[in-house]
């Protein structure tokens, strides 16, 4: 549960997220001019200088010394050396954008099909993931991040075996995911996500991209150089700053995993440019579908596109220069066809899933993530959060200037879209503040950065998007080679497809390890599933593995009340009704094994134990 501070800043969240959503609103309302800030000649003067010094100022609090985001970077005076030289060669490119105007698209979609195939190496090249017999144990990435993919797995497989998802178990992931990484698990629960994750990144990259790009042809056309840039800034931002910074797959759900319905929503929006003057009922309806996609994804998908489509939707039916009246009653028509169509949509929803299960979802299951955040802290007001304030500052300041001299136009609609994709991925930071997380919020703030540098703002502006844009490039190119987690000289290994036998042979090897001979015993003798209670390897990929609960991985049920995971606990067995195994480690177990016994103790009673030396093995039978 929330403490009283994590509570505090959700309603300031909200508040201000309320704010940006209804600002074209006020602005339209009041229809008074907005003021610019610089009108003193001596600040005017200074206004370039003022833009670079903030942004700089502002990029350092990932550097904060209560901060982790950027410790493995290893700052020394010769890498900020290197980093100022490219940020000095960046920014006199970024600076020089807005005068350049070629029209030269061959050489455009040269670039743009260069970097899609760059993308797409960085989505499914395995190397990253090669056993290293100089790391600590053995191979970079198993042993600090696997945790990440076994909460997603877990709620595959709970899927998979028949369980109702949202009734029988909670998804900290969502429902879209789920389906996908089950569907793709004939080729193995790890390759399988492997595949899923590599698609829906590479979706997601494009949709950021295709906003990019739309944003920079609007401003300059087809300049090669530009598309050059934003691509740049689209495949770092998306590929390599996520996590700490490494490759984003290492954290699906920093990525398109988490975030893609969001992103083709806000990518549609943009490049359809609906507005009052051209809107069609068909048009718009592939927006609405999009919408329902995202709001069945997930939980957290479903606040941030219908955040992003609700008040675009509102804006793009209400005319400009309209009366106080006629904004009044186009605002309620408008609000009465949303609800329409969100109650369609959740009708079918629910419609299909009492089709499959016979049963509906559970509301506490539905909400159990979103008001159990796992791992929470309170947001580091210090810290990198001050980068994103500043980012968002800029962009509203732009955005009422824009509405002083053009009123509600495309180039309004273009940033006002972005400004509400980026402040409602920021949703995921708000619950759970880890400074990393700020990260993951880059490609959305790369977009307003690239919109305020091609687009007619102030000098001040433009230059501290333009120093902003620069420092994430700059920095990118020598933090990638200081983070030891990265492997770049196995990049173009491609053999994602045999993951699971990467997992098997360094988490459940029955000669090297008492994990695995736990598991190789149990599986060989009795053939039934194993829950194993472990920090990192909680998923248990050995076959046979029959589902016997969904209480599959204790990383995903470790902060939700012990209520809901004994309930979790209680539908699966009256819906599986199978014996199966846990195993505890004697070294730092995750949980005790009177926790473990006290989950499990109404519905099931164990019946036998084993022990391989640092782990022993719990046989739980259904009570009748």
């Amino acid at each position: 549960m929330a403490t009283n501070r994590e509570a505090l800043e959700l309603a300031i969240y909200a508040i201000l997220g309320a704010s940006l959503a209804i600002f074209p609103f006020i602005l339209m309302w009041r229809q008074t001019e907005t003021q610019p800030w610089f009108g003193n000649r001596t600040l005017m003067r200074w206004q370039g200088a003022i833009g670079v010094s903030l942004s700089l100022l502002f990029f350092a609090t990932l550097f904060e010394p209560d901060t982790y985001v950027l410790r493995n970077t290893m700052v020394s005076p010769v890498r900020l050396l290197v980093v100022g030289i490219f940020w000095a060669l960046f920014l006199m490119i970024f600076a020089g954008h807005c005068k350049l105007r070629r029209e030269q698209s061959y050489l455009c979609w040269i670039v743009a099909a260069m970097f899609l195939v760059a993308a797409i190496i960085l989505n499914f090249s395995s190397g990253p993931y090669t056993a290293d017999a100089d790391a600590p144990l053995h191979t970079m990435y198993f042993e600090s991040m696997w945790y990440h993919w076994g909460a997603y797995i877990a709620s595959a497989k709970s899927l998979a075996s028949g369980l109702a998802i949202y009734r029988d178990f909670p998804s900290q992931y969502g429902l879209g995911p789920s389906i996908f990484i089950a569907a793709a698990s004939g080729l193995g629960w790890v390759a399988g996500m492997f595949i899923v994750v590599g698609v829906l990144q590479l979706v997601y990259w494009v949709s950021i991209s295709v906003i990019g790009l739309v944003i920079a042809n609007r401003a300059v056309g087809y300049n090669p150089m530009v598309w050059i840039s934003v691509l740049l800034v689209t495949i770092t931002t998306c590929f390599l700053w996520a996590g700490s910074p490494t490759f984003a797959n290492f954290f699906p759900s920093l990525g398109g995993a988490r975030y893609f319905p969001a992103a083709l929503l806000s990518a549609a929006i943009i490049l359809l440019d609906l507005s009052r003057d051209n809107y069609a009922e068909k048009r718009g309806w592939r927006l609405h579908i999009l919408w329902g996609l995202g709001a069945v994804w997930s939980v957290e998908s479903l606040f941030i596109v219908s955040f992003i489509w609700w008040p675009q939707y509102l804006l793009l039916k209400t005319p400009n220069n309209a009366s106080k009246g006629e904004i009044v009653r186009n605002l309620g028509r408008s609000m009465l066809i949303l609800a329409v169509v969100a109650i369609v949509t959740f009708a079918v929803f629910l419609a299909g899933y009492y089709a499959i299960y016979k049963v509906l979802p559970d509301i506490q299951m539905f909400l159990a993530f979103a008001s159990n955040v796992p791992g929470s802290l309170p947001v580091n007001i210090v810290g990198p959060a001050l980068l994103i304030t500043f980012s968002l500052v800029l962009s509203l300041y732009a955005l009422g200037s824009l509405y002083r001299t053009s009123g509600i136009n495309r180039d309004f609609r273009t940033l006002f879209c972005v400004m509400l994709l980026s402040y409602g991925a920021m949703v995921y930071y708000i619950g759970r503040s880890h400074d990393s997380n700020i990260l993951s919020l880059f490609p959305y703030h790369g977009l307003i950065w690239i919109f305020l540098v091609l687009n007619e703002t102030s000098k001040f502006i433009r230059t501290a998007a333009a120093s902003l844009l620069a420092l994430s490039l700059s920095w990118i190119c020598v933090a990638q080679h200081a983070s030891p987690i990265n492997r770049f000289d196995t990049l173009l290994t491609f053999n994602g497809t045999q993951l699971d036998s990467v997992i098997e042979n360094y988490y459940e090897e029955p000669v090297s390890t008492d994990r695995g001979r736990a598991i190789d015993f149990i599986t060989s003798k009795y053939g039934e599933g194993i829950t194993a209670f472990d920090i990192y390897a909680n998923i248990v990929l050995t076959s046979p593995q029959k589902e016997w609960t969904s209480y599959n991985n204790a990383t995903t049920y470790a902060g939700l009340p012990s209520e809901v995971q004994k309930l979790a606990v209680h539908r699966a067995r009256l819906q599986l009704n199978r014996q199966g195994w846990v195993i505890i480690p004697s070294i730092s177990p995750p949980m005790s094994l009177a926790y473990v016994q006290d989950l499990f103790a109404a519905d099931y009673e164990v019946d036998q134990k084993l022990a391989f030396d640092t782990y022993t093995a719990y046989r739980f039978v259904p009570k009748r």
